[in-house]
């Protein structure tokens, strides 16, 4: 219930920053037969025509399902996976939609491809856009492994800029000698624009938050740079530094965000066009709690320029997830919440 909370306030605060007033009528349409009996779903689009699509996988086959206006199936496209291949997600652009999918082809390599549906077609094209090698797994405690995201050697993930005009993939990639951070940029035909390699560590690792691509192909991300192990608190002080990062083909520039006496459990990127901020949830207490939210606003897209804001809970979210007088008991303590 408390991370559809925490979703639901990041969702309502990008509204309310971003969005007008709007009213919705919410109608359900007939049902379709499974026939492959998929239960998850990896994406859902509405193309420009106004048809929909729906993007599934099963261990050998990923699955589109086509719906006309009036939300009846009208075609079914199939293509080939492989064993471990997975669907990362999927984004559309114009008449096109990208599927990417994630190939551990052998121990120590991954290789990244775009599955591309183009509107009205009745098949899909597939290309490869990367290889990358991930290296040994590191040696980590079983607390790190368990409890604190030691466990993960490699992670990738991707944005497209608010035009379409941009894709960018983060590369996350901690081995046995060091960490990378990388970021590749394709364009709109998913031709390589640039691609670079902005942290390498042999100690400390950093761990993504979120990050966005704008219309002239400048990435900027935000995330934790842990001081020693992986730890969210050592001493009773924040055992990471909170850093922005602004990525370009041939140069990066940082910037440390000042968290005072606060934690940061994580944040997410609002975009709209030119407007950039980075949203979350503090802690007085540790990076596992919660005590309100945080926002950071970017004067003209520039990190090094940012304007604060923390906004304790106000009492009708504990109304809403307590008893009248449990409710009033934990706004007058000013009680944290849990994530």
């Amino acid at each position: 219930m408390k991370k559809v909370f925490a979703i639901l306030f990041i969702i309502f605060s990008c509204i309310s920053l971003y969005a007008q007033n709007s009213y919705f009528n919410v109608s359900e349409t007939e049902s379709f037969k499974d026939v492959r009996g998929v239960g998850n779903i990896n994406g859902m689009h509405q193309m420009e025509n106004g048809d929909t699509f729906i993007v599934r996988e099963t261990k050998k086959k990923g699955i589109i399902n086509i719906f006309d206006k009036r939300f009846k199936l009208s075609s079914t496209i199939e293509f080939d996976i492989s064993k471990r291949e997975t669907i990362l997600g999927t984004v559309i652009n114009g008449d096109k939609v990208f599927i990417f999918t994630s190939d551990k082809a052998e121990k120590k390599v991954v290789d990244i491809y775009a599955a591309i549906y183009t509107s009205g077609a009745t098949s899909i094209t597939k290309k490869k856009l990367y290889t990358q090698t991930t290296g040994k797994r590191r040696r980590i405690s079983w607390l790190s492994a368990n409890f604190f995201n030691g466990n993960k050697k490699y992670d990738e993930n991707f944005r497209m800029s608010p035009s379409g005009k941009y894709i960018a993939f983060g590369l996350n990639n901690i081995n046995n000698k060091d960490l990378t951070s990388s970021f590749r940029v394709y364009d709109t035909d998913l031709n390589e624009v640039y691609s670079n390699t902005f942290i390498k560590e042999e100690n400390r690792v950093y761990v993504f938050d979120d990050f966005v691509i704008t219309d002239d192909a400048t990435v900027i991300a935000a995330g934790k740079r842990y001081l020693k192990g992986w730890e969210e608190k050592k001493k009773s002080k924040a055992n990471y530094e909170y850093v922005l990062y602004e990525v370009t083909a041939n140069d990066h520039i940082e910037n440390e965000i000042n968290l005072g006496d606060n934690y940061i459990k994580e944040t997410r990127f609002a975009q709209n066009n030119d407007a950039i901020q980075l949203l979350g949830f503090y802690s007085e207490r540790n990076s596992f709690r919660m005590k309100g939210g945080i926002s950071y606003k970017f004067t003209n897209g520039n990190i090094k320029d940012i304007n604060v804001k923390t906004s304790p809970f106000p009492k009708q979210v504990f109304d809403d997830l307590y008893p009248e007088k449990k409710a009033a008991r934990s706004k007058k303590k000013e009680k944290e919440l849990g994530s």
